[in-house]
């Protein structure tokens, strides 16, 4: 580093920041220490700093660019240590960011409201911030809803800058509770950029004919205020009850059918059909068997991975599922 400082910045000197030896005297250079060892200028606690008697002023800005900062570490005042330890407290400034980013962690990461009392969570803020006291759950329950409430106005704002707005909606079944869901999302262009929303999704409590689900249709657009002439196009898979709903709400020309269903649709009709690949049929159901006695003997499954021990990563069974477009595909390929 001397050496350099030497070569490249002549006009920069050296000062140690201890005091000089008294057999020193003059510049630092290489000092020895009693046992001969050579330290260099670094090891001194030695910084460049500009020589004011051999740079005038017209220097001054380019020897700074080039000279080394030193940092000096300063000893917080007693007022600065209250306003830090209070702005941990309730309603404090560090306080309020944490919370936001603790909501923020749970929306964008869909975890658990129950997040903020479990051990290991409390544990990991105590260690990044020992002041901070983490929200109960009801209070980020609250804290969600209050940022919902924001964040929903600023939403429907932008929607009414919107000048075409197309929807998409589904309905599916929870397995594990038999509860079906309406979901409604939104594509659109907002200054110049694609925006995708997810509008919400409602649970189905009646028969899920046309009317009943053109009824809640409408009152999650009308919750957004979206009207129907800026709506220009709805997407949905090919069923009649959904299909109809559509249609009578924004008419059949905004109407337009999922294109992966549709495909799906055609690649799956050969083997509906009574009259279909029966070769297809046959090996289908003879892959569906394999999978689903393996799925339910833990003897064998194990046997399969001691079987594939050399791969790095052994294959898994697929279960075909009508609902995933995919599957039949993925499980002949496991199989194969």
């Amino acid at each position: 580093m001397r050496n350099h400082l030497l070569r490249r910045h002549p006009t920069i000197q050296t000062v140690s920041l201890k005091k000089k030896s008294e057999s020193g005297g003059g510049n630092c250079g290489n000092a020895r220490n009693g046992d001969g060892q050579v330290f260099d200028d670094m090891d001194l606690g030695i910084v460049p700093v500009p020589d004011s008697q051999n740079i005038d002023n017209s220097d001054t800005e380019s020897v700074a660019s080039s000279s080394v900062s030193v940092s000096v570490l300063k000893q917080p005042t007693l007022a600065s240590c209250l306003t830090n330890i209070k702005s941990f407290r309730d309603n404090g400034v560090k306080s309020g960011e944490l919370a936001n980013a603790i909501v923020f962690m749970i929306a964008k990461d869909g975890l658990p409201l129950n997040t903020v009392e479990k051990t290991g969570f409390q544990y990991l803020m105590k260690v990044v911030a020992p002041l901070y006291k983490v929200p109960a759950r009801k209070t980020i329950t609250h804290m969600i809803d209050d940022k919902y409430n924001v964040l929903s106005a600023q939403l429907k704002l932008k929607i009414q800058e919107v000048e075409a707005l197309s929807l998409t909606a589904d309905v599916w079944t929870d397995t594990h509770n038999s509860q079906s869901y309406l979901g409604l999302t939104g594509h659109c262009i907002y200054e110049n950029k694609l925006m995708s929303i997810i509008f919400g999704v409602t649970a189905l409590t009646e028969p899920h004919n046309a009317d009943y689900l053109a009824q809640v249709i409408i009152n999650m657009t009308e919750k957004w205020d979206i009207t129907s002439d800026k709506v220009v196009a709805f997407i949905t898979d090919n069923g009649a009850n959904i299909v109809k709903a559509i249609t009578n709400v924004y008419g059949k020309n905004k109407n337009m059918p999922c294109f992966a269903h549709t495909l799906n649709l055609v690649a799956s009709q050969p083997f509906d059909n009574k009259d279909g690949l029966d070769e297809a049929k046959n090996l289908l159901t003879a892959v569906k068997d394999i999978t689903i006695y393996f799925k339910q003997n833990t003897n064998a499954a194990d046997s399969l991975k001691k079987a594939q021990h050399h791969q790095t990563k052994p294959l898994g069974l697929i279960q075909s599922v009508c609902t995933r477009w995919n599957s039949i595909f993925l499980s002949i390929i496991t199989i194969c």
